[in-house]
């Protein structure tokens, strides 16, 4: 019957005394009729009444629930910041959001062990903000996280709990893990972040445990991340680096988390192509694929300059020509070095740049899409990851026309099938076909932090007839590693051919440009590390080499190959090799100054131009001579077949133990070749590091580089361009 009081109305201590003795009225005497004129004690109260307790007059009385107040409670939706740290000193003001702030309302903190923090102000702003402000030092560790109390102004309060950190860690934005997998080479630059929850001061990261990949540095930046940066080294196989970053803020807080950066093994070979040789290598696809969209890329460097056409690549019939027939060669019948692209008598692009730099590799992409609506996007050109945009000829296919490439007819590499004459002389490196897409140069190469185009690792799909060609393997050069087994079979091509220069590592060869003046000119071949001295009247000049060096130690293997009987070889260094050829082609004599030359059959030396002397022991067809030539100490020394002539010690330093005074230490040194006769010739097989000939030991430089017959004397180099970027 008094259901309709509630504890919340009448206090545990409004009623003192019992008003109705206990079992005084049964359940079978009070019904809804049981008491009359107290209507609210109905079923339905009229008008909702209340019964409150009226303490000035200590009796109860009835009220209509219309003429009370409700009880709003605040509500509390947001806390910003919900971070604290005490480092920073000063005060922190704290915005508060949520519903029912009345006028007079208040608010406070308290931890986690229950004790008050009061706020040194409260600023109402509104029903549904306010601002609280209180002193970070005010706050302490061991009672974190702070609870927020808000009190409206008719006492009513809420409670908002575990709103407040203090001094928290750092938190980690960039995700644990795998941050990349890169080739080595590649310029590197990868941002770590953290940020503190508690403050705006700078995160800082240090190399807690483990190593960045050999190449790469840790560098903090002025906000709250991090960069790993750098040129990633050259790796013996993929190998992954694991290593833990510890991030601090201000408060030396610290987190820490694990990553991993991994380095793929992206080694380059070349092939060398000798065009007198007749070498190529040639597959016939079992089934045509995509004939009207692809995408060819191959690094190139070039040997010959001369009156004829050297073919990179050509597919098409063997005998007669086809509608689609396809080739891209270096073209040298107009102006040397042209890059063409044609399809049967049809030059599709004929670039106006000429290619004419023997010592330089090219990246060169023909991206095609002859589906394309605009004619200028169906056949498009690079070169070194620029497009080229200037040609002597342009006749763009006609939209969806067919080409030979990717159809079931043979595809050459180094020679065209129908036109055997125009056989590729020169090195290759990453040959791909892709089948079915045109892409852009991004996919095989990109910029490195000197602005200069580098090779990277496709990894990309091939389509059906693609292939990748890295001339790996020594016992099988036409081995495809795209997956798909398009192998190319070898023609007049040995192990002997596979070449260590590459644009990763680009090794000095002979200069066949350096044939000026009158007189005949030396004859180059095996990717001119082989040369014919003339044997003609005035013309004893017999090459130079295309790297010169001025600092450093260095060192070079020359086989004499073959020599008339009447004659002898002259192998050494010199400085003046343009002027020489250009003003009386007597090179291989050595007359300029500074030089320094080993004469064959006699085993003498010449100096400076100057009068033969006794110096080792003569040489003939065979025999191998090394030159160490110091430009630290400025002495030169020359072996015989692993022997260093007049007890000679290149490693004796500033001692110059047996070796031949430099006059000069300002100069540019080339390797110097000739003959010391006017009807007479030699032949010289050149190993800068990378032999044209076989060798039966195999000897490296202290850096790993080169394949030389006999022992490289410790702290000499081959020439090639990583060596000379540490050492030259």
């Amino acid at each position: 019957m008094v259901d309709k009081i509630k504890r919340n109305i009448v206090e545990d201590n409004a009623v003192t005394e019992p008003k109705i003795a206990a079992g005084a009225v049964d359940a079978t005497a009070l019904n809804t009729t049981a008491i009359t004129g107290l209507s609210e004690l109905t079923s339905v109260a009229d008008n909702d009444k209340l019964i409150i307790s009226d303490t000035s007059a200590g009796t109860l009385k009835k009220v209509d629930k219309s003429n009370t107040t409700g009880f709003n409670f605040p509500t509390i939706s947001s806390i910003s910041p919900d971070n604290v740290q005490t480092v920073d000193g000063g005060d922190i003001t704290f915005t508060i959001t949520g519903t029912g702030f009345t006028t007079g309302t208040n608010a406070r903190l308290i931890s986690n062990t229950g004790a008050r923090l009061n706020f040194s102000s409260v600023t109402r702003t509104s029903t549904t903000s306010i601002t609280a402000t209180v002193a970070r030092s005010s706050f302490l560790l061991a009672q974190t996280p702070y609870d927020i109390q808000v009190i409206n102004g008719e006492g009513l309060s809420v409670v908002s709990q575990n709103q407040i950190a203090v001094d928290t860690t750092p938190v980690f934005v960039t995700s644990a893990g795998s941050l990349g997998t890169f080739t080595e080479g590649d310029s590197i630059d990868i941002t770590v972040e953290a940020r503190d929850p508690d403050s705006s001061s700078a995160v800082t990261f240090e190399l807690q445990s483990g190593s960045l990949p050999a190449g790469l540095s840790l560098v903090n930046q002025s906000g709250d991340s991090c960069r790993i940066t750098g040129t990633a080294s050259a790796v013996s196989s993929d190998t992954t680096s694991n290593f833990t970053l510890r991030a601090f803020d201000s408060a030396s807080n610290t987190v820490s988390r694990s990553f991993s950066i991994t380095i793929q093994d992206f080694t380059m070979n070349g092939l060398r192509f000798d065009s007198a040789s007749g070498d190529y290598l040639n597959r016939t696809p079992s089934s045509a694929s995509n004939r009207r969209t692809f995408t060819i890329s191959t690094w190139a460097k070039l040997c010959k300059f001369d009156t004829t056409g050297y073919t990179i690549i050509g597919a098409g019939n063997t005998i007669t020509g086809e509608d689609g027939e396809w080739v891209l060669k270096i073209d040298n019948f107009g102006r040397d070095g042209q890059l063409i692209v044609q399809t049967g008598p049809t030059v599709i692009l004929e670039t106006t740049q000429a290619l004419r730099d023997p010592s330089a590799w090219y990246h060169i992409v023909i991206a095609v899409d002859t589906t394309s609506a605009t004619s200028g996007d169906r056949v498009r050109m690079y070169i070194n990851g620029s497009e080229v945009t200037a040609f002597d000829v342009e006749n763009q296919p006609t939209q969806n026309q067919d080409f030979a490439v990717n159809n079931n007819v043979v595809h050459e590499i180094g020679r065209f099938p129908r036109i055997t004459s125009q056989n590729f002389d020169g090195y290759l490196s990453e040959f791909h076909l892709i089948d079915g897409s045109q892409l852009t140069p991004s996919s095989f190469g990109e910029t490195d932090s000197n602005g200069v185009w580098i090779p990277k690792n496709y990894s990309g799909s091939y389509g059906t007839n693609g292939f990748h060609l890295d001339f790996a393997d020594a016992s099988d050069l036409g081995d495809d590693e795209s997956g798909n087994t398009n192998d190319f079979t070898e023609q007049a091509i040995t192990s002997i051919d596979k070449s260590e220069d590459t644009p990763q590592n680009n090794y000095a060869t002979l200069n066949p440009l350096n044939n000026v003046g009158t007189g005949t000119n030396p004859t180059y071949s095996e990717g001119n590390l082989k040369v014919v001295t003339p044997g003609a009247s005035n013309s004893y000049f017999g090459g130079s080499g295309n790297i010169g060096i001025t600092t450093g130690k260095w060192y070079i293997e020359v086989e004499l190959d073959a020599q008339s009987s009447s004659g002898q070889g002259v192998i050494g260094m010199s400085t003046n090799i343009f002027e020489e050829a250009r003003q009386n082609r007597h090179f291989g004599q050595l007359t300029s100054n500074p030089s320094v030359g080993y004469y064959g059959s006699n085993g003498n030396k010449v100096v400076d131009g100057g009068t033969d002397a006794s110096y080792g022991n003569s040489y003939t067809t065979g025999d191998i001579i090394g030159i160490a030539i110091d430009l630290d100490n400025n002495y030169i020394y020359f072996s015989k077949n692993g022997t260093f002539q007049n007890s000679g010690d290149p490693t004796s330093g500033s001692s110059g133990t047996g070796g031949i005074a430099l006059t000069s230490t300002d100069r540019e040194w080339f390797l110097s070749l000739g003959d010391a006769g006017s009807t007479t010739n030699a032949t010289y097989l050149i190993n800068y590091g990378s032999p044209p000939f076989s060798i039966t030991s195999g000897n490296s430089d202290g850096n790993g580089y080169g394949n030389f017959e006999y022992a490289v004397p410790s702290g000499f180099y081959a020439l090639n361009t990583k060596n000379l970027a540490q050492y030259g």
